[in-house]
């Protein structure tokens, strides 16, 4: 819990400061201490008003302390201010009071029913806040309502009347504290009845209620009981809601009881209409407000909304399922290069980002292979979906943006994508959908997302086309594929496929693998297509993806690595690394080359001629780790993914190395072994920059050497 005084967060205020007031203005309680309030004589003043807080709170509420006491002016001193869109109510005097009553407009406090209030001022901008809090103790979260019953203002704004009745429960508790406010009013204090308005997006014909609460300002003694009907306005019985009607009881102690409207949806593009709730002939409380409007939201022109699906041992979605509406905060989208930013502000919030590519426009389409915004490899997109304060360290996922498009000025004005993100490498999945000022509805589809390989030399190469569904389903998906060639030849550039992709259900992503015939002849890169066809069980988003065989005979541009068992670098692992993973740079010093890869993660590779000469091709034996080896002995460091060695020794080969007169690099062709340590496991590698020299060893194939390094 929380104590001291609450901060102000920047409310601008005008204040009305009381003093003891004439003889007359006495408390309608008197302070009987825990227990039941026993009533007073009100002493009013000559037109029936009084100025006094009175506070009732249930054994087991933090605040009140099970306590039920009444303060007026004669006890201390009352300020009334009023900010922009909320009331404040400070008492100081031998015990402390702060409260607070925001309304959700933005707009000054007027009579009507709060319901759905979060702890002020953090509330959503679209819901009401709320803070009762004093005598040290205050709420670090709670939930409650507050009807103003009376509101009247000067031409400043200052409080000219005020009669508000509240309810508020700390951190979830069910025990609550009740209270009133009164300020120059003459509205008694009583259990009263009141329906707060409701609305709801009416959807395309699944299950959607209209939520009307239904409140009690204080627990009641004996039952209380109330009649309901629905009314049409501009909403049509039967055909917009079913309509309802009964009575509702209210049992001694219970204070709200929510009362469901069917709502007919359907996918017909018309207006919002409403209804209203009447409530009549209550029994054992009073009427205070016994009219409130229903609104059916039209969702078909356009639909705003964030809806989640997560898979249980997802950290970020906790196993749960929800959808967040313009209803429940503020949902916002912007966009920068590449990228767009989707924020969700109200009881809480998040963050959606969604990165292509570096230098490409975020547009419609299929990103796959994306890791954790704004730490993805630059060929690569980036994502990341957090809130709640939770949020991944490393992810991994893929999202499909179905609809972008922008202003002249870059603002989003539409927008669809569908994702699913996996936090720390895990299995479980967060799936979902967001739709800004979107018509596309919320499904399963199947996208195909576009491949690229460099076609080797004959060795076994594949293009793995992802084909994924964009959320979980609970029986099984096909689609079927097949290959169609475009600049790409079946036959002579790839094998030709064809097949059926089926997911069993859970199922989100599966490979379709496409054979790549290599060779050693220099040739432009080629392209064919794999199309998707007849799906059952879902809908094709994105049917047609793009194959590209790169060509490598003309030059080469790649790093490759096979580490031995017990080497601290390579960790036993062989990997090849080319301008699809990552950006792969190379500058020149004197005597020396720099080689850099920067992608998912990072390697560092320097070589150093002996001081004083050119690092030309030739053979360099007897290197130590760079830049600590001697003048008269060559350097090397491979460094990368968080893992350097401390000494090392070893050799490279340097077959070709062109340097502009600029001093960049045009070409270099390197072969090198590590050692780390002293330890005998080695991390053998070869670097290609714009080279036709292929590599010494590539991963998964015999190394041309293991041990040592042949002389050029």
């Amino acid at each position: 819990m929380v104590s001291g005084t609450k901060r102000s967060c920047g409310h601008r205020a005008r204040a009305v400061a009381l003093g003891v007031l004439a003889a007359g203005a006495l408390a309608a309680f008197a302070d009987t201490g825990p227990g039941r309030a026993t009533r007073a004589g009100t002493i009013a003043d000559e037109d029936g008003s009084a100025t006094f807080l009175a506070f009732r709170s249930q054994h087991g509420d933090y605040i009140g302390q099970g306590q039920t006491w009444t303060l007026t002016p004669t006890d201390g001193t009352l300020t009334l201010a009023t900010g922009t869109g909320s009331v404040s109510v400070q008492f100081q005097g031998s015990r402390w009071w702060s409260l607070r009553f925001g309304s959700p407009t933005g707009n000054l406090l007027t009579p009507g029913v709060y319901e759905g209030a979060t702890r002020w001022p953090f509330e959503s901008p679209t819901k009401p806040g709320l803070d009762v809090s004093g005598d040290g103790r205050g709420c670090n979260t709670l939930t409650g309502r507050f009807v103003v019953l009376e509101a009247q203002y000067g031409p400043s704004h200052d409080v000219q009347r005020l009669a508000i009745d509240f309810e508020q429960h700390c951190e979830g508790s069910p025990p609550a504290l009740y209270g009133s406010v009164r300020y120059q009013s003459a509205v008694s204090v009583e259990p009263r009845l009141s329906v707060a308005p409701a609305a709801e997006y009416e959807g395309d014909g699944e299950p959607v209620n209209l939520g009307f609460w239904v409140s009690l300002s204080e627990p009641a003694d004996v039952p209380a009981s109330v009649a309901y009907t629905t009314l049409d306005q501009s909403a049509q019985a039967w055909v917009d809601y079913e309509p309802v009607s009964g009575i509702l009881t209210f049992s001694p102690g219970v204070t709200a009881l929510r009362l469901d409207v069917p709502v007919l949806g359907n996918t017909a593009v018309q207006g919002n209409r409403t209804l209203q709730l009447l409530l009549s002939s209550a029994v054992g409380a009073g009427l205070a407000f016994g009219t409130a409007t229903g609104t059916i939201l039209e969702d078909d022109a356009n639909r705003t909304a964030l809806s989640f699906a997560s898979d249980h041992g997802d950290w970020i979605g906790q196993g749960q399922a929800w959808t967040l509406t313009p209803l429940d905060g503020s949902i916002s989208a912007s966009a920068s290069t590449g990228a767009i930013q989707v924020h969700f502000d109200g009881d809480t919030w998040w963050d959606l980002d969604f990165v292509a590519p570096a230098g490409t426009p975020l547009v419609p389409g299929v990103y796959e292979g994306a890791t954790r915004m704004p730490f993805q490899s630059p060929t690569t997109p980036g994502l990341d979906v957090s809130g709640d304060a939770r949020g991944c360290n490393t992810l991994t996922g893929r999202f499909v943006v179905l609809d972008a498009r922008y202003g002249p000025a870059g603002d989003v004005q539409k927008l669809a994508i569908d994702f699913e993100q996996h936090c720390e490498g895990g299995s479980p999945a967060l799936f979902g959908s967001v739709r800004y000022n979107s018509t596309l509805p919320v499904e399963p589809r199947i996208s195909v997302a576009p491949a690229t390989e460099y076609e080797g030399d004959g060795e076994p190469v594949s293009l793995l086309f992802w084909v994924s569904l964009s959320q979980r389903a609970g029986t099984a998906v096909a689609v079927d594929y097949a290959t169609v060639d475009q600049s790409a030849r079946a036959g002579t550039d790839y094998t030709p496929v064809t097949g059926t992709v089926t997911f069993p259900p859970g199922v989100t992503a599966l490979a379709v693998e496409v054979p790549v015939l290599g060779n050693r002849a220099a040739q432009p890169d080629r392209q064919f297509t794999l199309s998707l066809s007849n799906p059952v069980g879902a809908t094709l988003a994105f049917a047609t993806a793009m194959g590209t065989i790169l060509d490598d005979d003309a030059s080469r541009t790649t790093l490759t690595f096979t580490s031995e068992r017990g080497d601290y670098i390579g960790q036993g692992l062989e990997w090849a690394l080319t301008p699809l993973d990552g950006t792969i740079t190379a500058s020149s010093g004197t005597g020396a080359a720099h080689v850099h890869f920067g992608g998912a993660t990072w390697w560092d590779l320097d070589f150093t001629a002996p001081a004083g000469s050119a690092l030309v091709p030739g053979y360099y034996e007897g290197a130590t780790r760079w830049p600590f080896q001697s003048p008269t002995s060559p350097g090397l460091d491979v460094s990368g993914d968080a893992r350097g060695c401390n000494t090392l020794f070893g050799r490279f080969v340097v077959l070709e190395a062109q340097v502009g007169s600029a001093g960049d690099v045009q070409t270099l062709a390197i072969d090198f072994e590590q050692h780390c340590e002293g330890m005998g496991p080695a991390l053998f590698g070869s670097v290609r920059i714009n080279s036709l020299i292929p590599p010494n060893s590539r991963p998964g194939q015999p190394r041309v050497v293991r041990h040592r390094l042949e002389r050029p």
